[in-house]
């Protein structure tokens, strides 16, 4: 059951993988680094607010013994309240944002903010899905998903609308795996008041634990964007901006899939042997990184084009920050598996202000970029070494 579901999860992100791979090179040709660089800066405010979308309630959902009909609706009550507040915090800034980014426009926000709130309503379903194990589902949806979105984004872009196309590619993913995971669970939730919510305080609780990891997360995602657009440009935020969703994804999509299957098998199961696992994904998905340390200056050309040459001089860093985020999430499963995220958050603050510190002084005074990039991605790595050789973590076992 292990590897069959294991299959799925990363079978799927694999397709999709290949999928993105090959309509970026497309929409790279069809689109310039500057419109990407825009972009960068709106999913950079949308990396903020994501955590709010569910407040950590995804594995608090998974681990609950039994699920009753007031704990779904109240789950899925406070998702859509909080996917609510997302669009009005996103609308907001996007009223602001032009000042500090010139050539972002409201109108852009706008219209991707729609998305959140396709996204708010599909977190319970993807939620109950996850719990009983249908990662086969889920792996369709998600690729008839992904395969509307760009279809979406190519046909804008190839008609010449620009920045339009990633947005809309963003909006119509959003649309499409929320109508196929109502229709297909065929589970209709109700909104529910404050008191029914109350019941579950508990497990609210811990959900806050995940979300303030979560929220720190979003901070350490989003400033590194700004401050590249503030201090640099747009343009060199596109090609930053690719060239680290490639090296980061064999965390975003290996990583990721692989143990987000074993989080569930285990917590399902009660098993703890952690570090067997978990050490085996690690190992699996630091080899992208590794080949693009070696090879990504050609692989980013051949992939997007010769007029993304500036991604391909800054790949080399970004594959050591990779290791350094896969090393990350992996500590950060055994501290969910654990109920223990309090050191870990800390930890995660240090690291993440230190990072964008030396990252906003160096940028400050136009420091050059790929030099920048080595020390900060140095830095950040080394720190999770660090970490996980101090805390010392064992099967099973909390670390405070």
């Amino acid at each position: 059951m292990l590897l069959k579901n294991s299959f799925y999860s990363l079978g799927g992100k694999v397709v999709n993988m290949i999928l993105n791979i090959g309509s970026m090179a497309m929409l790279a040709r069809l689109l310039t680094p500057k419109e990407f660089g825009i972009f960068a800066v709106i999913m950079a405010l949308q990396a903020f607010f994501q955590p709010i979308l569910d407040m950590g309630l995804g594995p608090v959902y998974i681990k609950k013994e039994e699920i009753t009909e007031d704990f779904k609706n109240s789950f899925f009550t406070i998702n859509l309240f909080l996917g609510c507040l997302n669009i009005i915090y996103l609308i907001i800034i996007g009223l602001f944002i032009h000042y500090f980014v010139n050539g972002v426009l409201f109108e852009y926000i706008f219209i991707f903010s729609l998305s959140i709130f396709f996204t708010s309503l599909t977190l319970i379903y993807n939620f109950h899905l996850t719990r009983e194990l249908k990662f086969k589902e889920l792996f369709y949806f998600n690729l008839i998903s992904n395969i509307s979105s760009i279809s979406m984004a190519i046909v804008v872009a190839y008609f010449g609308y620009g920045i339009w196309a990633l947005i809309f590619k963003a909006l119509t993913m959003s649309l499409v795996m929320f109508l196929l995971v109502y229709f297909y669970t065929k589970i209709k939730f109700k909104v529910v008041s404050l008191e029914v919510i109350k019941q579950y305080l508990e497990d609210l609780k811990f959900g806050a634990s995940i979300f303030i990891n979560r929220i720190i997360n979003g901070l350490f995602q989003s400033f590194d964007k700004l401050i590249i657009a503030k201090f640099y440009n747009t343009y060199l935020l596109g090609n930053y901006n690719n060239a680290k969703n490639l090296a980061i994804m064999s965390d975003s999509v290996i990583r990721t899939s692989l143990s987000g299957v074993v989080f569930s098998y285990m917590e399902k199961h009660n098993k703890t042997d952690y570090l067997k696992y978990y050490g085996i994904i690690f190992l699996i998905s630091s080899l992208l990184p590794l080949l693009l340390f070696l090879w990504g200056d050609k692989v980013i050309l051949l992939w997007l084009g010769e007029q993304w040459v500036e991604a391909s001089k800054i790949i080399r860093p970004l594959s050591i920050f990779a290791i350094g985020m896969i090393l990350k999430g992996i500590i950060t499963m055994i501290a969910m598996h654990n109920k223990n995220m309090k050191t870990l958050n800390i930890w995660n603050v240090l690291v993440g202000f230190c990072f964008l510190l030396i990252l906003l002084i160096l940028s400050f005074f136009r420091y050059n970029l790929i030099n920048t990039l080595y020390i900060i991605s140095m830095f950040f790595t080394l720190s999770w070494v660090l970490f996980f050789v101090k805390i010392n973590i064992k099967n099973g076992e909390d670390y405070e």
